[in-house]
């Protein structure tokens, strides 16, 4: 009876010892299983960062024209009432030939006064009112933008201030899409480059940082054709450019 007893405290041991030993060789398998980045980390981190621009461009698709339509009268009533018609004007001339109204919009109004002296008599200043509105207005027919202007003159408008060709939201961002990849095509040709020289291996990326880009810029030329020709104004593509810096990990 003894010796069965005995026996049975060995056998239990003995299953403890098992599971105990199961226990430690699966926390090390676990153990061993690292991932590739966290084993280089511990044993070989080494990291390589570089900085690179991309860019993209496309053709304008949207145009912007500032206007001013300016009277003058000796009372400010007067010339408030004139500007006011001749805003009318310039809005109409612009809606008919086809400019939403929702595209059209006073950006800025003032009414000021100023004094003309005439030489011979300067104590006789007679007193000059100026009313003047700016209009912004947004055109999505960027070929269209000279006669845009020429409505606009022919209607009332006494300046045109300047004229910005851009690009609408959806092209702007796509643009601004393909500069971050452009960017980082050329971050990692830089950060090749860079490990051949040292000798290491690109083994992936660590960190990405995007800076702010730069966009759209457009060149244009306007030229006037003639005194009874329309006003021809022609737009170069937009471009769209973006930086990133990128840190990559890499071991020899």
């Amino acid at each position: 009876m003894q010796r069965s007893t005995t026996a049975a405290l060995i056998t239990a041991i003995v299953v403890l010892a098992a599971i105990g030993t199961a226990g430690i060789t699966l926390a090390l398998t676990e153990d061993s299983a690292a991932s590739p980045a966290a084993q280089l980390a511990e044993s070989d981190a080494r990291s390589i960062t570089v900085s690179a621009q991309g860019q993209a461009e496309a053709q304008p698709d949207k145009a912007v024209v500032r206007l001013g339509v300016e009277a003058t009268a000796p009372d400010a009533t007067t010339a408030r009432t004139q500007a006011a018609e001749n805003l009318s004007n310039v809005k109409q001339a612009l809606i008919d030939m086809g400019i939403d109204e929702s595209d059209i919009r006073t950006t800025d109004y003032r009414i000021y006064q100023d004094r003309e002296r005439p030489m011979e008599d300067e104590k006789s200043a007679e007193r000059v009112f100026h009313a003047r509105h700016t209009l912004q207005v947004e055109v999505s027919d960027v070929e269209t933008v000279g006669a845009v202007i020429d409505t606009a003159v022919d209607a009332g408008a006494t300046d045109v201030h300047n004229v910005r060709f851009t690009l609408a939201d959806e092209t702007r961002q796509e643009l601004r899409n393909q500069a971050l990849t452009a960017a980082m095509e050329n971050a990692r040709t830089q950060a090749d480059t860079l490990a051949t020289s040292a000798d290491l291996s690109i083994v992936g990326v660590h960190d990405v940082t995007t800076h702010d880009y730069s966009g759209p810029v457009v060149r244009y030329e306007a030229t006037a054709q003639g005194a009874s020709g329309g006003t021809d104004i022609s737009s170069g593509p937009v471009s769209v450019s973006a930086q990133v810096t990128v840190t990559y990990n890499a071991t020899e």
